[in-house]
């Protein structure tokens, strides 16, 4: 499902990689860096853990997003989380990678009101 997911929004995205950056000046991990790690992640499943967070650590915003969800009301444990391979066993790889896969609709500039 996360696959399907990732490639539709590849197709949706391919190209804009240069332009979200124009426009946001946003130099960490752009849609298009987000759902080519996820779609690698999908496709080696026995590295799909290093993958992530792999991901989630080049990118502090992305580090940040996944262990403040890790340490949620409804997700938190005894212990609060503060490193990403914490929060990735915490949350787990299919959860995980929704968030991330949120954070690539994010990053997209069509959100922006500009074409796609």
């Amino acid at each position: 499902m996360i696959a399907a997911q990732a490639a539709a929004s590849v197709a949706r995205i391919k190209g804009m990689t240069s332009l979200s950056r124009r426009v946001t000046g946003r130099h960490s991990a752009t849609s298009q860096d987000l759902l080519d790690g996820l779609l690698e992640a999908s496709r080696a499943p026995d590295q799909a853990f290093d993958i992530v967070e792999r991901m989630a650590t080049r990118d502090p915003s992305l580090g940040r997003r996944l262990v403040s969800a890790s340490n949620s009301a409804g997700r938190r444990g005894v212990h609060r989380v503060t490193t990403v391979r914490g929060a990735l066993v915490r949350l787990g790889l299919r959860q995980a990678s929704e968030i991330l896969l949120h954070e690539a609709e994010r990053f997209s500039p069509t959100e922006w009101g500009h074409a796609a």
